[in-house]
């Protein structure tokens, strides 16, 4: 049939308290969790990886514009976001390749409590210019009853090779 449980989130924002059966033909309910692992997530911050080609193919004020660009484009994705995410198991690791080819990122989960991950990317932009990206990135999630609450804090690490231009940012807590 067409029954399941759930734990709702009401739209107002406040929790269901416990689960409930769906049934059928029934409205479809928000969930607590959504079906990505953190791991997973990590690599959504290479989203927009066409504004970090666009600085890495630039020179001076616009490679920084661009750069500054694509580090805010990693909340894109974060932001409207009720759900948390499912926590890996230890060990997890998730390989990504971009659809066009150009790059590759690795990210695995180093700790289980609290959820730790580090990762690694390399690539190279259509304009030639090769970059190693690297980072870590720690959440903490908090379920207060009528919201959750999610922590993200991590630092961010890019050099280019082929100039020995470093970059380093800090991942905002949401």
């Amino acid at each position: 049939g067409g029954e399941g449980y759930v734990l709702c989130v009401r739209a107002d924002g406040t929790a269901g308290g416990t689960a409930q059966p769906k049934r059928e033909g029934e409205g479809e309910r928000e969930t607590i969790n959504q079906p990505l692992t953190i791991i997973q997530r990590t690599v959504e911050d290479l989203e927009y990886l066409h504004l970090l080609y666009q600085a890495l193919d630039s020179k001076g004020v616009n490679r920084m514009s661009a750069l500054v660009a694509f580090c805010i484009s990693a909340f894109g994705g974060w932001y409207w976001r009720k759900e948390k995410p499912f926590s890996p198991t230890l060990g997890e690791t998730y390989d990504w390749t971009s659809p066009d080819g150009r790059t590759r990122a690795l990210v695995e989960q180093v700790e289980y409590f609290p959820p730790v991950c580090v990762w690694h990317v390399e690539g190279t932009s259509p304009g030639g210019v090769r970059f190693e990206m690297s980072g870590e990135l720690a959440g903490i999630s908090k379920f207060w009853g009528s919201y959750v609450e999610f922590l993200v804090n991590g630092c961010l690490h890019m050099t280019l090779p082929d100039t020995g231009e470093k970059f380093s940012w800090t991942k905002a807590a949401l």
